[in-house]
């Protein structure tokens, strides 16, 4: 659960209309459709700190279909919608999701590059220039209905 909260409005399900929320005490609601987590969610080692915790590394040690599940809310693994094969259970993941191996590719760290911290990607250097709704107007504070207008220049300010 704490995955999926953190994930908020860029779940598939939330991108494609659907909130997300809990039900808790009393009936009181819950929605975490607008959360937004303060850096890239693919840092996984900002929670997952083995010098902190013994299982720090399970997640990439052992992928379970409900941990890769809570953020990747669009896949059933049941039907292989948005997944390569039937998965039943957990006893396959780690057979293609090893727990490193390239930027990029599907093992747990590779699935989880950032793309800004990316070896293979030197050079990039974003700058967020403004915000805009999705009506064009300016935005001083970016909300889901946002849109970020990057402008990438490589070491030399020269634009990509």
């Amino acid at each position: 659960m704490i995955h999926k909260i953190h994930m908020g409005e860029m779940l598939p399900s939330v991108e494609a209309g659907m909130p997300y929320y809990i039900v808790g005490y009393m009936g009181s609601v819950h929605d975490y459709s607008d959360v937004v987590f303060p850096q890239d969610i693919r840092r996984c080692t900002k929670c997952h700190d083995e010098s902190l915790a013994s299982q720090a590394d399970k997640y990439k040690n052992k992928p379970t279909m409900a941990a890769c599940g809570s953020c990747h809310d669009n896949v059933d693994f049941a039907t292989a919608t948005n997944h390569p094969v039937v998965q039943l259970n957990d006893n396959n993941c780690s057979g293609c999701h090893i727990p490193s191996g390239q930027e990029f590719d599907i093992s747990v760290t590779g699935a989880h590059t950032e793309p800004l911290r990316a070896s293979t990607l030197p050079g990039l250097n974003p700058d967020c220039r403004r915000n805009k709704r999705r009506d064009g107007q300016e935005e001083s504070r970016p909300r889901r209905t946002c849109s970020r207008h990057f402008q990438s220049q490589d070491e030399r300010g020269r634009c990509r």
